[in-house]
């Protein structure tokens, strides 16, 4: 299994980016395959390396455990061993439910915003995902959706609020993007409104399960102290932004907060915002949708959900 990308070496396109993984190795007794082999820190300087950048990252991999460095922002699930820690608990959880497990637990994916696994059983597939801190409402907000709106968020067969776990039903073979019906695409959108349109008198539950306060007039406060974080803004990143471009939105500060008074002139009720809603976080099973990744939900205007 994949426990993180160490680093990516760029290249001049998307195409040519290099990644390192580390991963972890379920079978002691593995043997490479014959054009390849283990090798240690010792036998790294006479190595020929395709790519003659990944030898910084091959040094600073092996000098990891001299400096019995302690890496806190990296979540749990980019250390050995959690792995099988996870899968005793999803094995226990489809035990409790009644539901038989039919395969070994498996790794859908995993990044810095959570790690995914999944378990084949007599029902189908179930899900687990781990979330950090920054996301730890997801799990229970997941259940009290699902709670609240069955048919319209996956079931939900377990949460460890304490860990940030969450296990819940799959939820459809596809997403969104297999039909090009656009009446199909109209009843996913009326449904997920219904959502919107019955939690705009629950912003308080939406708080209450640890949702960010983003309405119109907090927005309109943080636009400053945000456009003012040069280092937020990556300059000199490819992925950041140049100093003209940081400045071209510092100086368009009155047109952003004359936005939010506009809209707020509407008098549109704040309510859930998923945070990232789009066809891909839309699954299909039959006439029905479900909506998963609740991870960037926040309490705002309604229709920053189309923005997607």
């Amino acid at each position: 299994t994949i426990l993180r990308c160490l680093r990516i070496v760029e290249g001049r396109t998307s195409e040519t980016q290099s990644p390192v993984y580390v991963t972890e190795n379920h079978s002691p007794g593995w043997a490479p395959p014959s054009h390849g082999r283990w090798f240690n820190r010792g036998e790294l300087r006479d190595l020929h390396l395709d790519v003659p950048d990944h030898r910084s990252i091959l040094d600073e991999w092996f000098a990891l455990p001299e400096r019995n460095e302690s890496l806190p922002l990296l979540p749990e699930w980019y250390e050995t061993g959690w792995f099988e820690s996870a899968s005793t608990w999803i094995s226990k959880q489809i035990s409790r439910t009644g539901i038989a497990q039919a395969g070994p637990v498996q790794q859908v994916r995993s990044s810095q915003r959570s790690c995914v696994l999944r378990a084949r059983t007599d029902t189908g597939y179930v899900y687990f995902e781990a979330v950090p801190d920054t996301f730890r409402h997801e799990p229970a907000l997941t259940r009290a959706l699902s709670e609240r709106f069955p048919g319209l968020i996956p079931i939900v067969h377990a949460v460890d609020a304490d860990r940030s776990w969450l296990l819940m039903q799959g939820s459809g073979e596809s997403d969104l993007s297999a039909y090009e019906d656009v009446a199909i695409w109209e009843n996913a959108l009326m449904s997920y409104s219904r959502i919107q349109v019955e939690m705009a008198q629950q912003t308080n539950d939406i708080f209450a399960l640890g949702c960010q306060d983003r309405r119109l007039d907090k927005l309109s406060l943080s636009i400053e102290p945000l456009l003012s974080d040069t280092p937020a803004m990556l300059p000199g990143s490819p992925r950041g932004l140049t100093d003209a471009e940081n400045e071209s939105l510092r100086v368009r500060q009155p047109e952003f907060h004359a936005m939010c008074e506009a809209l707020s002139g509407y008098r549109v009720p704040a309510s859930i915002e998923h945070g990232d809603f789009g066809y891909w976080q839309t699954m299909v099973s039959g006439d029905r949708f479900h909506f998963i990744d609740w991870s960037d939900t926040c309490v705002s205007h309604l229709f920053f959900s189309l923005a997607f």
